[in-house]
């Protein structure tokens, strides 16, 4: 027993022996045919372009561009974004929660930081993690300013509307002004609707005026109504942030009877659209004076030319003296159709025809509108009269626009041209026609309404700092003073008859001078004139030509009466100095020139 036990005793080793060396060898063989994979090290491409897209009170939003994990340029796993305030830094940050997952590289990500503070200026970084748990650095840092906290309070309901005038054509409203709570502040806008029998809302808003103090009284004219026609209007107002009150109570009125005296209102269209060209007063020949045509060159071929167009005129200052305008036909250039020998033609740009601001040196041009026939400010220069068709009309004047929507017919029994203020703005003279056509000086009120003949023949008012008398253009190119309370109250204050020409008188700001245009030393082309305002012998104060057209006076002065305005004009210059605004010191006779044509 005990030799067969001793026998088998190392044999047992031995396998066992080889049992372990033959897993050895299958471990060693495995390891050796495994690839060799390294590990990943690599981190995301950081953010670069973290930007506040929005803010409000309370929140703020954040967007990027998704980052890419290199080396496969796949999506990375996770975000950390991290805010803090002025002073602090990244590892201040506090960590933002609710961040969205990653999106494909490139792709646009946001989201929107909450629970933030009002009026208080935040500081944002990000970084992204891949598989491996590589971090990448933070990102630029984006700063973010949240908002104030906005009052949701409305202005209190207006409960005061009511009209407290008619017309045929306007009805006036009045309310007292609200105050917007919790301050007690004055509002910020106001919105009325009008409704008219059978018809849809109008709403008027840029005509409104501006909410006054609470508890002042306001006004305001709505025009362009139809005569015997009932309307309705309610009124509201809003705060600087965009809160509207209730809509008031409901005003109602009906215009009154239709009355053949006063004009219709205005087409206010036509202002919006391709506009006519301006009046052209029937009684244009007789006070134009004689026509000074081109006598013949020696080369035959040459046409004799009737003067060439002015691409200036109607040149006017604002009563405040900051801005000039007038009509303008821009020149783009010219050409020979004769040959190089004769005289060249204008071209002119037609699409940008019509009535242009300029700063006070003549910089700055910018076209306001379309043209207007002897366009003139209002003393306070916020309304401009002109003429349009044969009518005569004002519009308000609101610095860098014409407000179509104040538009005032003052005339529309004919031809009417020439208008002049008031100089306290109760009324504008004008030339029409009378019964029997002849050129004849009437008046109208401000509004379109009492119009009445002053003298006959007579054109051409011009009125100084006297509110009752005008100084107007009569029978033979004379000059004339007419008492508006007593017109058979009239002065003459020139006796020079036939032989030369005036044109287009201008009462100097103080009353004492009177400019013109005239003819006096029969050469040709008009000269500037003055005349002392009592009468007596006229002196003149340039030999510099000037010009004037149907469009209106070619003459105006500066509202402190240092120096006037005028269309240097020569109808046989056909150049590019020809036809443009300059302005002369009264007292040194010095000239400046204001407007530009284009160079050659």
């Amino acid at each position: 027993m005990w030799a067969t036990c001793t026998f088998f005793r190392p044999q047992r080793r031995i396998a066992l022996l080889c049992a372990v060396l033959a897993t050895l060898s299958i471990w060693v063989l495995s390891c050796e045919k495994a690839p060799n994979i390294p590990r990943d090290l690599q981190p995301p491409a950081p953010v670069t372009d973290l930007a506040v897209a929005d803010s409000s009170s309370t929140w703020v939003r954040l967007q990027w561009a998704a980052p890419a994990d290199p080396p496969s340029a796949g999506a990375v796993k996770r975000y950390e974004l991290r805010r803090w305030t002025t002073g602090g830094n990244w590892d201040d940050g506090i960590i933002v929660e609710d961040i969205p997952a990653p999106a494909t590289p490139r792709s646009r990500q946001t989201v929107r930081v909450s629970d933030l503070d009002a009026l208080s200026e935040y500081h944002f970084q990000i970084r992204s993690c891949d598989e491996s748990d590589n971090w990448s650095p933070p990102s630029n840092e984006a700063i973010g300013r949240t908002q104030a906290i906005l009052e949701r309070e409305p202005p209190n309901r207006i409960t005061t509307l009511a009209v407290i005038d008619s017309s045929q054509y306007s009805l006036t409203l009045r309310w007292t002004a609200p105050a917007d709570p919790p301050s007690g502040d004055t509002a910020s806008r106001y919105e009325l609707r009008q409704e008219e029998d059978g018809s849809q809302n109008r709403i008027h808003l840029s005509t409104l005026p501006s909410p006054a103090e609470s508890g002042s009284d306001q006004t305001y004219v709505v025009r362009s109504l139809q005569p015997q026609t009932r309307y309705r209007f309610t009124l509201r107002a809003a705060d600087a942030n965009g809160n509207w009150s209730a809509f008031s109570n409901e005003a109602m009125a009906r215009t009154r009877v239709f009355d053949a005296s006063v004009c219709p209102p205005f087409d206010v269209g036509s202002l919006r659209t391709s506009p006519p060209h301006p009046f052209y007063d029937p009684f244009d020949e007789w006070f134009q004076g004689p026509r000074h045509e081109r006598s013949p060159a020696l080369e035959t071929d040459c046409p004799a030319r009737d003067g060439a167009p002015s691409a200036y005129s109607a040149p006017l200052c604002h009563p405040r003296g900051a801005l000039l305008g007038f009509n303008h036909i821009p020149v783009t250039g010219m050409v020979w159709p004769y040959g190089p020998e004769c005289d060249p033609e204008f071209v002119h740009d037609m699409e940008q025809e019509g009535f242009w601001l300029a700063d006070a040196d003549g910089s700055n041009m910018r076209r306001l509108g379309p043209m207007l026939g002897a366009p003139q400010w209002s003393p306070d220069g916020n309304r401009l009269a002109f003429t349009w068709g044969s009518d005569l009309c004002s519009v308000r004047f609101l610095g860098d626009r014409l407000d179509d929507e104040d538009v005032i017919r003052l005339t529309c029994e004919g031809p009417s041209s020439f208008p002049a203020w008031s100089p306290d703005g109760r009324f504008v003279a004008y030339t029409s026609a009378d019964e029997e056509r002849w050129p004849t000086l009437w008046l109208v009120n401000a509004d379109g309404t009492g119009r009445r003949r002053l003298a006959s023949p007579g054109m051409m008012p011009t009125w100084g700092p006297d509110p009752d008398h005008i100084v107007y253009l009569g029978w033979e190119g004379d000059l004339y003073r007419v008492d508006i309370r007593e017109t058979t109250s009239v002065e003459r204050l020139t006796a020079y008859g036939p032989g030369t020409f005036k044109t287009f008188p201008r009462l100097s700001p103080d009353g004492s001078t009177i400019a013109f245009l005239s003819t006096f030393d029969t050469t040709r082309g008009y000269r500037i004139w003055l005349l002392d305002a009592a009468g007596g012998d006229p002196v003149l104060l340039s030999n510099t030509r000037a010009g004037h057209s149907f469009r209106g006076p070619g003459l105006t002065w500066s509202p402190d009466g240092t120096s006037l305005l005028f269309e240097h004009y020569d109808a046989q210059d056909f150049s590019y100095t020809n036809s443009t605004i300059w302005s002369i010191d009264v007292a040194t006779k010095t000239t400046r020139q204001l407007t530009q044509n284009p160079s050659p």
